[in-house]
């Protein structure tokens, strides 16, 4: 099961274990952890604090600690932290042994949480391969409401130490804040509206918007305070689609291969993996790149779809993980980007955006 994470993380810096960590703006994140692990922390603003955590021995294991700033407005409730929890674990499912997830109370130091070990069906018999892991935890810690933490553990033995040392470490981050600490996130400009089984995507102030006919998604809305932009939105439905993008104004535009280069320089940095069997395609009226990347013993299909109409650029991210075929998957992904339609947007915005 290899590590993803869907932030940029930017402002790299090593820690000492057992240390305290500035995070400028938020506060001081501490963490105990034994002399026999090297911790690094990555800092995206005020928006998310990353840790990676090794064993300085050769034993194969990884853990990557993500707590997020949540905007204002989008805290977590307990309901809405289990519940995006048990949504974030059916990546994990289709590939595992287990086959469900067996979901454990998580006792912390501060505020509550919940923790599944999962093991990859793919792996079971086989000799380790660096970089791949027969078993993962993952877990969400509820620190503050407006500071969960994601955490995946990665490991290889589930009978030694490491699991456990990685564990005693989630239960015993703290924050503390900084008294002068303020919200920085915008208002938002994006209005997700369902009248029927039709979806209308509208920025305030784009000439442009999204209409989906027949649509069965809906708004994620514990995670669309997780991205800075104010015109950034995510929708998901119980198929497993997700389809995230954002409005920007034309001109910002830098054409798809250009974009698609800087995303590549990206991956791997980012903890994203980078993407496999990239093709540059047309779809209708959008201008896409497909690639994939493994997930356990499944696969992700992705689109990045492009389009500039009506003065704006619209950004989308389609994605669909199952064990089902490429071919299915492609398809898929292509009958529903046919499905989204740009629009101009009825009400002349007030300014551009």
């Amino acid at each position: 099961m290899r590590l993803i994470l869907c932030l940029a993380l930017l402002c790299v810096g090593s820690v000492a274990a057992a240390e305290t960590i500035n995070w400028p703006g938020v506060g001081k994140v501490t963490l105990t952890a034994s002399d026999g692990w090297e911790v690094e922390s990555r800092v995206s603003g005020t928006d998310a604090l990353s840790l990676l955590v090794r064993p300085k021995s050769e034993a194969a294991a990884v853990g990557q600690f993500t707590i997020i700033h949540a905007k204002p407005g989008r805290e977590f409730t307990r309901t809405s932290a289990e519940n995006n929890f048990r949504a974030s674990l059916q990546q994990y499912v289709d590939g595992s042994v287990e086959k469900k997830a067996n979901i454990q109370l998580l006792e912390l130091a501060r505020g509550y949480g919940w923790h599944c070990r999962f093991t990859d069906a793919n792996l079971v018999g086989k000799p380790p391969v660096p970089g791949d892991y027969k078993y993962v935890d993952s877990a969400l810690a509820v620190i503050d409401p407006a500071f969960p933490m994601i955490a995946t553990l990665q490991f290889d033995d589930p009978t030694g130490p490491k699991q456990a040392e990685m564990l005693a470490m989630v239960r015993s981050l703290q924050i503390s804040f900084d008294a002068s600490a303020q919200p920085v996130a915008p208002a938002r400009s994006v209005l997700i509206r369902k009248s029927g089984d039709r979806l209308d995507i509208i920025h305030n102030r784009a000439p442009a918007m999204l209409r989906i006919e027949k649509s069965r998604l809906v708004e994620a809305t514990d995670q669309v305070g997780l991205n800075e932009s104010d015109s950034y939105f995510i929708l998901t439905d119980s198929g497993g689609d997700t389809v995230s993008g954002w409005f920007e104004p034309a001109d910002k535009y830098p054409g798809l291969k250009k974009l698609w280069e800087t995303e590549s320089d990206k991956a791997g940095t980012n903890g994203v993996p980078p993407g496999r069997d990239v093709a540059f395609l047309k779809v209708g009226d959008w201008e896409v790149v497909s690639y994939d990347f493994a997930v356990g013993s499944g696969t992700s299909a992705n689109y990045r779809a492009e389009s500039v109409k009506f003065d704006t650029w619209i950004d989308l991210h389609l994605s669909i993980t199952s064990k089902s075929s490429l071919e299915t998957l492609h398809q898929h992904l292509h009958d529903l980007l046919l499905q989204i339609e740009v629009r101009s947007n009825s009400e002349p915005p007030p300014k551009p955006i």
